[in-house]
């Protein structure tokens, strides 16, 4: 159990955490099927949306399932056991090919399985150290990949005036390596999203509403490849974005989703663009 931090140990470690760039060593691509494959542990982590790199069109398909319970001696911690299932679809252009034939566009489908320990330092911090281990699989031929992450998330609620905000970091480090040929690649980012939250007094479907916009970013702390099988070729380093979310709060605790949230927010940086669906909290 990692011990309780005071406030302005916290602060201090929020800094930390915005100044610290690992120097990370990444394996040479020697074929081809290695560079179609180093987008795999970037897109796993991407989340759900449409987007356009270089001009290749894909679609992402993120399914955050997950199961959270807090120990009796936890003072407050809660353990989060992470299941999501990722799907990648190729060629995802609705526009000249419909809704027909997704099945023949079927790229990869990923498997990620992780845990996540919420340690509150503060009423009004957290921070979640994370491990993720999973596999990917491609669509017809080619090597199956190992895809890991691990690193440290941090969440923060300040107030300006009557005004509300949520800080959210994250540093991450994630990799894959492939099953027969051992060939490996690896990244590392850091994340952050600022957010406003407007709670409402609005009642829908017998459930509070609020409304939250955000802004985005990710610094790619060394440059990610993306291959396409249409050879389409972009190196990575930063991402903007902003977006909005919505959320549904039962008052009844007994009901079977307590919380609801989704949202839409677009991306946008060095040749990749596109529409991000959130299923789920931003961060």
């Amino acid at each position: 159990m990692l011990s309780k931090l005071n406030h302005p140990a916290g602060i201090l470690c929020i800094c930390l955490l915005a100044l610290f760039k690992p120097v990370i060593s990444s394996a040479e691509q020697s074929t081809d099927q290695n560079e179609e494959l180093v987008h795999w542990a970037y897109s796993a982590f991407q989340g759900s949306g449409i987007y356009s790199i270089d001009g290749e069109i894909i679609g992402m398909l993120n399914l955050p399932f997950s199961t959270s319970f807090t120990p009796d001696s936890s003072n407050g911690a809660e353990l989060e056991i992470r299941y999501p299932l990722i799907v990648g679809f190729y060629d995802f252009d609705v526009r000249e090919h419909g809704i027909n034939d997704f099945d023949e566009r079927l790229g990869t489908i990923s498997f990620m399985p992780g845990l996540h320990y919420h340690l509150p330092q503060t009423a009004d911090w957290t921070v979640t150290p994370f491990v993720d281990l999973g596999i990917g699989l491609p669509m017809g031929e080619g090597e199956h990949a190992w895809i890991y992450s691990a690193g440290v998330e941090s969440r923060y609620t300040f107030y300006l005036s009557e005004w509300e905000f949520k800080l959210s970091n994250r540093l991450r480090y994630a990799g894959y390596i492939l099953d027969d040929s051992h060939l490996a690649d690896e990244y590392s980012t850091f994340e952050t999203v600022i957010e406003y939250p407007v709670h409402t007094r609005a009642i829908l479907f017998k459930r509070r509403l609020d409304i939250t916009p955000h802004l985005f970013n990710q610094l790619f702390l060394d440059e990610v490849e993306l291959q396409q099988p249409l050879d389409n070729h972009e190196s990575l380093s930063v991402q903007w974005g902003a977006g909005l979310t919505i959320g549904l709060t039962s008052e009844n605790e007994d009901a079977l989703l307590p919380k609801i949230r989704c949202g839409i927010g677009f991306r946008y940086g060095n040749g990749l663009k596109g529409i991000h669906f959130l299923l789920g909290e931003t961060f």
